[in-house]
C-alpha cells in the first residue's frame, strides 16, 4: 500500500511539471559545454575543468521531478561553488567580435524549491547580467531555465562569473554562438541584453514570485510618427519591412542602415511570444533611453506599424517599462497586452519630403522595439487634427497586412490618479506537504492584513472587496479575507486583488509551494547510547514502535566512511554506543538477486521489510554480505549502525559491489516520525496560556498535536517543518510533565510520536497574557475616535491621542477604560494631521508640554498644494490652557520639514536621554528612486527617509528649516534651521522609535512594496521594483540602513545603494536588528512594568498595523548582547493597534485608525489577596530630569487603606504623594533628584510594610541632564 501511494505521488508530481522556456537549436559553430557531466548528445562536449576558475564541486544529480522540455539530460549535473563562494567559466572564441551566450539551469535540490532559497549573480565579460538570479523564481521546479546575453569579445574568449548571494551559485550548461551581426552594420559594442535584475528578499505572506500589479489605464496615450520635412530621398521599395536589432529574416532586413539614434544596444531573449506566428521577430530587439531611425520615403501618406512584444520579465507589470513614440505621450506596453505577447502599434503618417523620422524615448526603464514595417497607405487624404492613435492588436505573421483608418480615433480615457489607497497584503504562507500523495492539497489563503489608507470625512473607509485568483489564468478562486483552496502540486502563483468603498484597487502577489513527499536520499534516526544501549541493537524494524529519536536527517546517500561523515546532535554527547537507522526506498531496476554489503566498524544490521538480510558486529573494519531475491520497484530498507568506539565510526552501503547510488534512494516525508530537540520556555504557569517555541525536525504532516503530559496543547500553529508555536494546556498542580508531538492524524504509515521533552509548571508566576478590549463611552459602548493616529500617556494620568483631522484629544478615563472627560485641543491648522506625540521630559512640575509632529498629508493630491511644497511640515507644542483652549499650541519650533506626497511624512519623536528631539522621517519614493513613482512622484530631499535630531533645548534653538529651492527637489540644499540635522539614515519609512533604558536607540521601518516606485540601482541608473518585509533596526548615530536617498548621496555615496533586509553588513551598511518578516510593523515599545514577575520587562514590543477587517499582532522582541542582538521573537498579542503606549498598571493602550477607536491591552494577572504586602507594577513617565521635580504616577497594589504611604526612587524619598485612586492602585508624587543615567527601583512602604524588590534591572531611568 505505501509503495503504491508513493508511486502515485512521483507520477502526479511528473504530471504537475510544465515546460517553461525551450531552448532554441544554435548554430552549426555553437559551442556547448555540460557543466559537471559527460558528453551528450547534440554538440554537447564533457565538462573541462581547465575553463573553471574557482573552488567548485562537480555534482550529477537525479532530479525528484524530472526534468522536461530542452536537453533534460543536461540537468542532471553541474558546478556550484560550496558556501556562497564564487566561480568563473571561460570560453575560448576563434576571432572578436558579438557572441551570443547562453546559460543554463533547472532548480532540482529539494533545498532550493522556494523562492529565495537560492539567490545568486552573473557577469558575462565583466558587465552585470544578472542580478540575485532565482531559478525557482523563474521557472518553478525541475524546468529549464535559459537567459541569454549578446556580448562584444575582444580578448579570445568569453568571461563569465557567478557568485553566491544565498546559498550556493550553480551552473549546468554554457553555449557560446557567433551573433551573425554583420560587420557594416555600424552597430554600437553589444551589452548584456538585460539590465541588472532587482534585488529581493525571502518571501512571506506578501511577498511575490512574478513582479506583476494589477493592469490599469495608462495616462492619455496619443504616439505618433513625426514626418521630417527635406530633400527628398532615393524612393525604398513597399513593403518596408526591419527587424530591429537583428538580421536579416525572410522578407525583413537588418535596421542598422536607418539608424540615427543606435540607444544603448541591440539584444536577444529567446522566449516563446503569443499573438503571432511568426515569433523569431521578437527575439531581437534594440534597446535605450532613446533610439531613432531615418526612413528613405518619398512624399506621401504610409501605414507606419512599429512591433513589440515585452520578453524581459523583470519589467512584465503595469509601469515597468513605459516610453512615448515620436511627440506621443507615454505607451505602457505590458499594460496593453501583457508579457510575451506581439503587439503591432499602427499610425497613418504623411511625409511631405526629406523622409520619415521615428523617435522613441523612454520615461520608464528602456525603449525596446522589435520590428518596424512600412506600407503604403490605403486612406485617400491625411486625417485631422488630433493624429490617430496607435491600436494594439496581436500581430500577424510576417506578411503584413495594413491598416484601413475609418476617421479619427477618439481621445483615449484618463487613467484615474493613483492615490496609495487600497492596499493587498497577503498572510504569510508555508510550504505544504502532499502527504496522502494524490497531487492536491489544501492551502489556507489569508489577506487578513490588506487595508486601505482612504480617510473620507475623518472616518477610515473600508475595503468591500476581497478577489483571489490564479496568476496566468485568471481562474478565481474565491472571495473573502480567508478562503481555503485545493492547489496541485508544485508552484502556484496567486492573487489577492482588494478594492475600497472608494473605488480604489489594488493586487499582491504571492507563490505557493505544495511539495511532494518524496525526496531523494534515506532519512536517519540517531539514538543516544541511554536509548539503546548495546544489548538492544539491532533495533525493532519500526521506527513507530521502537525507542524514540533524539536526532534526525535526511542525507543524500549510505556513505558514513569516517566519524566526520555523521551528523552531530544530541545523540553522540559525551560519546558512547549511539546508534543510527536509516530508512528509505530503494527501486530495484529489474527483478533479481541482489547483494547488499555494509563496511563497517562497530554493529550493523541490514533490514528489508521486516526481515532481517544481516546482523555483524565487528572491531576493526569489517564487511557484512547478504543476497535478497528483489522484485522491480520499490522495497522498504533500513541500514542501523551502533559505534562502539570514541573514536572510531563508520558504515557505508553497497549493492552488487558498488555504492548505493542516489538515483535508486527515496524517502517518504509522511512517514516521518517526528523529533523534539528544544522548548522555549522550559516552564510557565499552572493556569496555562504560556506561548511556547517548539523547534524540532520532521513536522511535515498537517495535522500535528502537542501533548502536555496526557493534555493537549491549548493551540498548536505549524510555522514549518521544525518550528511549531503552541499554547500550553493548565495544569491541576505543580508539576514537571512531558511534552510530544504527534504527526500523521493517526493514519497508518503516517507520521508517529516523537521523544519527549520536560516541561515544569509553577505556581509562583502567571503566563504573560493580554485581554483585549477598546475603551469605551458611558453605557458601556465603544468610545468613537475619528481616525486616531498617535498617542501618549500625560504627567496627569490623561490619555493623549493625535488625530488625523488635526486635533488632540486628551481623554480622562477611570479604572475600567471608560471616557469620563474629553478635552479637544486648538486645530494645527486646515488638513494637517498629527501623527506622533512625545511629552517633554525635562518638563518640571506635571511636564505637560506636549510636542506634536504635524503634516499635509498628500499635499499635491488632496490638499491641492503646488509638489514643491513638500517643506510643509512642522512640530508644534501643546500646552494646557493657552489660546482660550483646553489645550493650545504655544510654539512651533520645527518647521519646514520634508513630506512625502503621500502619507510618509514627520512621526516617530522621542528624547535622547540628553534632552534632545529625536524625529523619524519618512522617504518619497518606494525604493530611492522617483521612477514609476506611485508614492506621490517627489525625489528624496535632503531630510528625508532619516531620523534626525533637534537640540530643541539649545539657547537660540534655530528650527526654521529652509532650502536653496523646493521646485528640484533632489538637489535641493538645506540653507536654513541648521540645528535640525541628520541622526541616522537610510530609512525609508520608520513610523516611530524608542529610547530603551540600555541606553541604545530602536526604531521600525516599512520595507519597500512592489509596483509602488523603482529600485534605485546605484547614483543614476533604476530598476523594477519588488516587496521586502518591515525591519526593526538598532540605529547608531551615522549609520546607514538601507534606503537610498541621491540628494544625500551626493555627499555620501552609499546611499546611492540599496540593502534589502537580509543583506550582510558592509562597511558603510548595518543590516537590521530583525527582520520581521511581515509588512505594516509600525508601534514599538520597551515594557518597563512587572506584571508576570517581570518575565516581559525591558522586552521590545512591536504592533502591526490592523485594518478594518483585521485583528493585527503584537510581537515581543527579547533582545541580548547589551541590546544589540535578537534573543528571541515571538507572538505576544493576536491583536494590535498603530502605536503603543504603557499605564502605570502595565495596561497598553493602541490607536486604531481604521476602527476609529483606542484598544486596551489589559493584563491578565491575579489582584494580591487583601493584607498583602504592597507591590509595584510600573511608573509613568518611566523617565526624567536628574535634577528631578517632575511628577510621575506609581502604579501597582496595596496602595490603600488609610495607612501612611510613602516612596522612594533608588533609596531617596518621592516627597508630594498625593492623588491616591480609589482603588488604591495608583498615586502621584514628586521625583527627588538621582545620578546622572541612573536606572532605580521604586520601593513602597504602607502603613510599616515595605514592598518587594521588583525585578528587572529598575524601574525610573534618570536622564543626564
Amino acid at each position: 500500500m505505501v509503495i503504491r501511494r508513493i508511486a502515485a505521488a512521483v507520477t502526479a508530481a511528473a504530471a504537475a511539471v510544465a515546460v517553461a522556456v525551450t531552448a532554441t537549436t544554435t548554430a552549426a559553430s555553437a559551442f556547448k559545454l555540460n557543466v559537471g557531466g559527460g558528453a551528450l548528445p547534440g554538440g554537447w562536449v564533457a565538462d573541462d575543468p581547465s575553463m573553471i576558475t574557482g573552488v567548485t564541486v562537480a555534482r550529477t544529480l537525479t532530479p525528484d521531478i524530472p526534468v522536461t522540455g530542452g536537453a533534460a539530460d543536461l540537468y542532471t549535473s553541474c558546478r556550484y561553488a560550496p558556501a556562497s563562494g564564487k566561480f568563473s567559466v571561460t570560453v575560448p572564441v576563434p576571432a572578436p567580435g558579438a557572441y551570443k551566450v547562453r546559460l543554463h539551469w533547472a532548480e532540482v535540490w529539494w533545498g532550493a524549491l522556494s523562492v529565495g532559497a537560492r539567490r545568486f549573480s552573473v557577469t558575462v565579460e565583466d558587465v552585470p547580467f544578472l542580478n540575485n538570479y532565482d531559478i525557482f523564481e523563474r521557472v518553478g521546479v525541475s524546468k529549464p531555465a535559459v537567459e541569454v546575453v549578446t556580448v562584444n569579445v575582444t580578448d579570445g574568449a568569453v568571461d563569465i562569473s557567478l557568485v553566491g548571494v544565498v546559498q550556493n551559485a550553480v551552473l549546468m550548461g554554457v553555449e557560446v554562438t557567433p551573433a551573425c551581426v554583420p560587420e557594416s552594420s555600424g552597430m554600437p559594442t553589444p551589452t548584456p541584453t538585460v539590465a541588472p535584475a532587482t534585488p529581493t528578499a525571502t518571501p512571506s505572506p506578501e511577498a511575490s514570485a512574478t513582479p506583476m500589479t494589477t493592469p490599469s489605464p495608462v495616462a492619455s496615450s496619443t504616439p505618433v510618427a513625426s514626418a521630417t520635412p527635406g530633400a527628398s530621398p532615393t524612393p525604398v521599395e513597399l513593403p518596408l519591412l526591419i527587424n530591429a536589432g537583428g538580421q536579416a529574416m525572410g522578407d525583413y532586413v537588418p535596421d542598422t542602415p536607418y539608424v540615427t539614434v543606435p540607444g544603448i544596444a541591440t539584444g536577444t531573449i529567446e522566449v516563446p511570444v503569443a499573438g503571432t506566428d511568426a515569433d523569431y521577430l521578437y527575439h531581437t530587439f534594440r534597446f535605450g533611453k532613446t533610439v531613432a531611425y531615418k526612413l528613405p520615403l518619398p512624399p506621401g501618406m504610409y501605414d507606419l506599424s512599429l512591433l513589440f512584444a515585452e520578453v524581459y520579465e523583470p519589467v512584465a507589470f503595469v509601469g515597468g517599462r513605459v516610453f512615448s513614440i515620436a511627440a506621443g505621450d507615454d505607451y505602457d506596453l505590458f499594460a496593453s497586452a501583457g508579457a510575451a505577447t506581439a503587439v503591432r502599434l499602427t499610425f497613418l503618417v504623411t511625409v511631405k519630403g526629406g523622409g520619415l523620422a521615428i523617435r522613441l524615448t523612454s520615461s520608464v526603464q528602456n525603449v525596446a522595439v522589435q520590428a518596424i514595417e512600412v506600407t503604403a497607405a490605403q486612406a485617400t487624404a491625411p486625417s485631422p487634427s488630433p493624429p490617430l492613435s496607435p491600436s494594439p492588436s496581436p500581430s500577424p505573421s510576417t506578411s503584413p497586412s495594413p491598416s484601413t483608418p475609418g476617421g479619427p480615433t477618439p481621445e483615449p480615457t484618463e487613467s484615474p490618479e493613483f492615490d496609495h489607497l487600497a492596499h493587498a497584503v497577503i498572510d504569510s504562507i508555508p510550504t505544504v506537504t502532499d502527504v496522502d500523495g494524490d497531487g492536491v492539497e489544501t492551502v489556507t489563503l489569508a489577506g487578513t492584513g490588506s487595508h486601505t489608507h482612504r480617510f473620507e470625512n475623518g472616518v477610515a473607509a473600508k475595503l468591500v472587496r476581497h478577489t483571489w485568483s490564479i496568476v496566468g489564468t485568471d481562474e478565481v478562486l474565491g472571495e473573502g479575507v480567508t478562503i481555503k483552496v485545493e492547489l496541485p502540486l508544485g508552484t502556484t502563483t496567486i492573487q489577492l486583488e482588494v478594492e475600497d468603498s472608494g473605488g480604489d484597487i489594488h493586487a499582491a502577489v504571492a507563490v505557493v509551494t505544495v511539495a511532494g513527499s518524496l525526496s531523494q536520499g534515506a532519512y536517519c534516526y540517531y539514538y543516544s547510547a541511554d536509548d539503546v544501549p548495546a544489548a538492544d541493537f539491532p533495533l525493532v524494524p519500526s521506527v513507530a514502535e521502537g525507542p524514540k529519536p533524539v536526532y534526525a536527517a535526511a542525507t543524500d546517500d549510505l556513505a558514513f566512511p569516517s566519524p566526520v561523515d555523521f551528523p552531530s546532535g544530541p545523540h553522540d554527547e559525551g560519546g558512547g554506543p549511539w546508534s543510527q537507522r536509516c530508512v528509505f526506498l530503494y527501486k530495484a531496476p529489474a527483478a533479481g538477486k541482489y547483494t547488499f554489503s555494509a563496511t563497517y566498524v562497530g554493529k550493523v544490521a541490514f533490514i528489508i521489510g521486516t526481515e532481517t538480510v544481516f546482523a555483524e558486529a565487528s572491531e576493526p573494519q569489517s564487511t557484512a554480505t547478504g543476497e535478497v531475491k528483489l522484485a522491480e520497484g520499490f522495497h522498504e530498507m533500513q541500514l542501523q549502525y551502533q559505534r562502539s568506539g570514541i573514536s572510531s565510526a563508520g558504515v557505508s552501503l553497497s549493492v552488487n559491489g558498488t555504492a548505493m547510488p542516489e538515483a535508486a534512494l527515496e524517502w517518504d516525508a509522511a512517514t516521518v516520525v517526528p523529533v523534539l530537540l528544544s522548548l522555549s520556555p522550559e516552564s510557565g504557569s499552572i493556569a496555562g496560556g504560556d506561548q511556547l517555541t517548539v523547534k524540532g525536525v520532521g513536522f511535515y504532516t498537517s495535522s500535528t498535536e502537542v501533548r502536555f503530559g496526557d493534555t493537549p496543547a491549548a493551540a498548536v500553529t505549524r510555522v514549518d517543518s521544525t518550528t511549531l508555536t503552541v499554547t500550553s494546556p493548565s495544569s491541576a498542580a505543580e508539576a514537571t510533565v512531558t511534552v510530544t508531538v504527534a504527526t500523521g492524524g493517526g493514519v497508518p504509515n503516517e507520521g508517529g510520536i516523537s521523544n519527549g521533552l520536560p516541561f515544569a509548571y509553577a505556581s509562583s508566576c502567571a503566563p504573560v497574557k493580554f485581554l483585549g478590549k477598546a475603551v469605551t463611552a458611558g453605557g458601556g459602548a465603544e468610545h468613537g475616535v475619528k481616525a486616531p493616529t498617535s498617542i501618549a500617556i500625560g504627567p496627569d494620568g490623561r490619555v493623549y491621542i493625535g488625530l488625523l483631522g488635526g486635533v488632540v484629544q486628551a481623554l480622562t478615563l477611570d479604572d475600567s477604560y471608560t471616557v469620563k472627560e474629553v478635552c479637544t485641543s486648538e486645530s494645527v491648522g486646515a488638513s494637517r494631521s498629527i501623527l506622533s506625540l512625545s511629552f517633554d521630559p525635562l518638563a518640571p512640575g506635571d511636564g505637560l508640554t506636549l510636542y506634536a509632529a504635524t503634516s499635509i498629508l498628500y499635499h499635491a493630491r488632496r490638499a491641492g498644494l503646488p509638489l514643491q511644497d513638500w517643506d510643509n511640515a512642522e512640530v508644534v507644542v501643546f500646552k494646557p490652557n493657552a489660546n482660550g483652549a483646553c489645550l493650545g499650541i504655544v510654539s512651533r519650533p520645527i518647521t519646514g520639514l520634508p513630506v512625502g506626497n503621500s502619507d510618509h511624512a514627520v512621526q516617530g519623536l522621542d528624547w535622547t536621554n540628553e534632552g534632545e528631539l529625536l524625529i523619524s522621517v519618512g522617504g518619497a519614493t518606494n525604493l530611492g528612486a522617483n521612477v514609476a513613482s506611485k508614492l506621490g512622484g517627489l525625489d528624496e530631499t535632503p531630510l528625508s527617509g532619516a531620523v534626525l535630531i533637534a537640540p530643541v533645548h539649545k539657547a537660540g534653538f534655530d528650527g526654521a528649516v529652509t532650502y536653496n529651492s523646493t521646485a528640484n527637489e533632489r538637489y535641493a540644499v538645506q540653507t536654513g534651521g541648521m540645528d535640525v540635522s541628520v541622526y541616522a539614515t537610510g530609512l525609508r519609512n520608520s513610523y516611530d522609535s524608542v529610547v530603551h533604558t540600555n541606553g541604545q536607540l530602536y526604531a521600525t521601518d516599512n520595507g519597500p512594496n512592489l509596483g509602488f516606485g523603482d529600485l534605485s540601482d546605484g547614483c543614476y541608473g533604476s530598476a523594477p521594483s519588488f516587496w521586502a518585509p518591515d525591519k526593526l533596526l538598532h540605529v547608531t548615530r551615522g549609520g546607514y540602513y538601507g534606503h537610498p536617498n541621491r540628494n544625500r548621496a551626493r555627499t555620501d555615496p552609499r546611499q546611492c545603494t540599496y540593502h534589502g533586509p537580509d543583506a550582510p553588513a558592509t562597511a558603510g551598511y548595518i543590516p537590521p536588528l530583525v527582520n520581521l518578516r511581515m509588512s505594516s510593523m509600525n508601534g514599538v515599545l520597551e515594557y518597563t512594568a512587572n506584571n508576570w514577575c517581570g518575565a516581559l520587562k525591558h522586552e521590545l514590543l512591536v504592533a502591526k498595523f490592523s485594518g478594518a477587517s483585521s485583528a493585527g499582532e503584537t510581537l515581543r522582541v527579547r533582545l541580548g548582547n547589551g541590546g544589540k542582538s535578537l534573543e528571541s521573537l515571538s507572538t505576544v498579542a493576536p491583536f494590535s493597534g498603530l502605536l503603543l503606549a504603557q499605564t502605570a498598571s502595565g495596561a497598553l493602550l493602541s490607536p486604531q485608525p481604521q476602527k476609529n477607536r483606542i484598544l486596551v491591552y489589559e493584563p491578565v494577572v491575579k489582584t494580591p489577596p487583601s493584607g498583602a504586602p504592597p507591590s509595584v507594577t510600573a511608573v509613568t513617565p518611566h523617565r526624567g530630569p536628574v535634577g528631578g521635580g517632575n511628577t510621575i504616577t506609581v502604579g501597582g497594589f496595596g496602595f490603600g487603606g488609610g495607612a501612611a504611604l510613602s516612596a522612594t526612587l533608588g533609596g531617596k524619598p518621592c516627597t508630594d504623594v498625593r492623588a491616591l485612586s480609589a482603588d488604591g492602585r495608583t498615586f502621584r508624587c514628586t521625583a527627588p533628584a538621582g545620578t546622572p543615567g541612573g536606572l532605580v527601583r521604586v520601593v513602597v512602604t504602607v502603613g510599616g510594610v515595605v514592598s518587594a524588590v521588583t525585578p528587572g534591572k529598575g524601574d525610573y531611568w534618570y536622564m543626564t541632564v
